[in-house]
């Protein structure tokens, strides 16, 4: 599992639908984070940094995971803002 645990002050920051907002007006309940505790995963296999890297930046760590165990074994274009990282697809069996 990968995590992105962005800080709360940046989720804020982009809660396009004011969701966050309305949480803390006793608006909505059960939210994660406000009133609802968020448990981020014990053991993640990658975290993701969606304050200090990049897209491109935090794909690589998930391609590269994915690659590890033979998920990926012919070629596909992923793109990424405009660049283009090429990992492996699991080539089907047919039987």
């Amino acid at each position: 599992m990968a995590y992105a645990g962005p800080p709360i002050k940046m989720c804020q920051q982009r809660d396009s639908k004011g969701l966050c907002a309305r949480a803390y007006q006793d608006e909505i309940i059960n939210f994660s984070g406000v009133d609802d505790p968020y448990e981020p995963p014990r053991q993640p296999v990658t975290t993701l940094n969606n304050v200090d890297r990049s897209p491109e930046g935090n794909a690589k760590p998930i391609v590269e995971f994915l690659e590890k165990p033979g998920f990926f074994n012919s070629v596909v274009i992923i793109e990424i803002n405009r660049k283009r990282i090429r990992p492996a697809l699991p080539q089907a069996s047919i039987s």
